[in-house]
């Protein structure tokens, strides 16, 4: 899995030219969502458009955690309160894990 790396990152790592085709490709990727909003920060040159980054991974980890949970919807049905019970609280101790890891990804 490649590293997600942000773009203000991105811009004092690199010369102007990196940054900008790395802001364009970010911006016309497939599932950037766009705003109708100038940013322009402080001592900087040019405004830009405000937009939001869906990564690839991203998507492919929704998409996956929608199947699941198909799948545990239909178990879910068939198991007794107890089972769930516990299940929720295992789960919730994981989905936390894998938060602050995520957190630890993109900052």
């Amino acid at each position: 899995m490649m590293k997600f790396v942000s773009l203000l990152k991105f811009y004092y790592k690199n010369t102007p030219e990196e940054y900008e085709k790395e802001y364009q490709k970010k911006f016309k990727a497939p599932f950037a969502n766009h705003f109708q909003i100038q940013i322009h920060q402080y001592n900087r040159k040019a405004s830009y458009p405000a937009f939001l980054y869906y990564p690839n991974n991203l998507l492919n980890l929704l998409e996956k955690f929608y199947k699941t949970y198909e799948k545990f919807t239909t178990i879910s049905s068939k198991v007794p309160k107890v089972v769930l019970y516990q299940f929720t609280l295992l789960s919730s101790m994981m989905a936390m894990a894998e938060l602050t890891d995520l957190l630890h990804l993109t900052f």
